[in-house]
């Protein structure tokens, strides 16, 4: 078996779809569909399952476990203490914010991550005075929840 490190992008997603089936396992999560939205860093999916849809981030190898735990807790506190629309971490049926899941041909297991679909679009290109006052406020809310 060809060393996952010398994959093309396209066969490295294929053998961290079977990872991110793994994780699936651990989640309250039915008939899922897969779609890869992104891979740099980490690889992320779109999940449509027969409920919902949701996000599904497969970390980088060697992601750092302490700062994964703070992020999905601070994510879950945002979305428990404020109304800021948050990718809300959902629990594994072990009530975990994350899971430590592996697949043939991937060197080590990898953290993943299910996170609440935010449906939206990107405003790079359409930003306006409104979009700015609104983000400065979600900024204000960060800042005084942090």
């Amino acid at each position: 078996m060809q060393s996952f490190y010398d994959l093309s992008r396209d066969d490295q997603i294929e053998r961290l779809r079977g990872v991110a089936i793994a994780a699936l396992a651990d989640y309250p999560v039915r008939d899922a569909r897969l779609e890869c939205i992104e891979y740099s860093n980490n690889l992320f999916f779109r999940v449509d399952a027969e409920d919902a849809r949701y996000a599904l981030r497969v970390c980088r190898d060697h992601y750092d476990v302490a700062d994964l735990r703070r992020e999905t807790e601070w994510l879950a506190a945002l979305d428990r203490d404020t109304d800021l629309a948050v990718a809300t971490p959902l629990p594994a049926n072990d009530g975990s914010l994350y899971v430590d899941a592996g697949a043939p041909g991937v060197p080590d297991t990898r953290y993943c991550v299910l996170f609440r679909w935010l449906d939206g679009r990107h405003l790079s290109d359409e930003l306006t005075p409104t979009h700015l006052r609104s983000l400065g406020g979600y900024v204000a809310t960060l800042h005084g929840h942090s």
